[in-house]
This record gives structure tokens, C-alpha cells and sequence, in this order.
């Protein structure tokens, strides 16, 4: 009897102990996702360039101010800049701020900080090329 009353203590300790582990393990904390310190709203200037090959040439220029917002993009490393009213991109962010998928070889851009955003977008053909030169700053 004596016997058998150890053995259901060392039974219901190990039984214990295994349901504290499982306990411990299902509550382990997300970690902290990396885009968190880029998101939310921001001030952004935006210099709209553009330019038409003909004779002659036209270009026009016009630097516009908008409260833009930075989101989650899709994929887990994307974000979405919303810059401008009718204008929004989505790109790879990596953890140090580095910029990447941009839709064409002339665009580029990073954070400086988690607060500071340059861009540089640029696309067209030939005759005709359109450029956005953002620089933002979190709100």
C-alpha cells in the first residue's frame, strides 16, 4: 500500500511538471515584428517631376505635401507607403530599413532612421519619363 502511494506521488509530480512545460511553452510571446517601427502615419513631400522629348522639350515640376500613411504590405516583409492621395507602393522592407522590389532599375530609396524615409521613383519610356522624389518623416 505504502508501495503504491509513492508511486502515484511520483506519478502525479511528473504529470505536474509536464503540464507546467506545456503551460510555459503554448505561452510564449510573439517576437516584435521589425516593420512595427516603420508603420503609421507620416509627412511626406513629394517633388512630382515630368518630362516630354519633343520640340521643344517639356518638363514640369511641382512639389506637393501629403499626410500619407505606412502599413503592413501583404507578405510578411512588405510594407504599403501610401505617399500621395492616388499614389502608393508597396515594397520589401528589410529589419535595418533597406528598400528593396522596386518596379524599376531608376527607383531606390531606404530609411535613414525609423522616422526618416527618402524615395525615388522613376518610370516612363523614351520620350516621356515621370519621377516622385519623396522624403518623409514620421508623425
Amino acid at each position: 500500500m505504502v508501495l503504491l502511494k509513492t508511486k502515484m506521488k511520483s506519478f502525479l509530480f511528473i504529470f505536474l511538471l509536464n503540464c507546467l512545460l506545456v503551460f510555459f511553452a503554448c505561452n510564449e510571446k510573439e517576437t516584435a515584428d521589425y516593420r512595427d517601427k516603420f508603420l503609421g502615419q507620416w509627412n511626406f513631400e513629394v517633388v512630382v517631376y515630368s518630362f516630354t522629348a519633343g520640340n521643344p522639350p517639356e518638363t514640369t515640376s511641382e512639389t506637393r505635401n501629403h499626410t500619407g500613411l505606412i502599413s503592413y504590405g501583404p507578405a510578411e516583409n512588405e510594407i504599403a507607403i501610401q505617399y500621395l492621395p492616388n499614389n502608393s507602393i508597396i515594397l520589401v522592407v528589410s529589419d535595418d530599413g533597406q528598400l528593396n522590389n522596386f518596379p524599376t532599375f531608376y527607383c531606390h530609396g531606404s530609411f535613414s532612421a525609423a522616422d526618416s524615409l527618402q524615395l525615388y521613383l522613376r518610370w516612363g519610356g523614351l520620350n516621356t519619363w515621370f519621377s516622385h522624389a519623396i522624403e518623409g518623416f514620421k508623425k
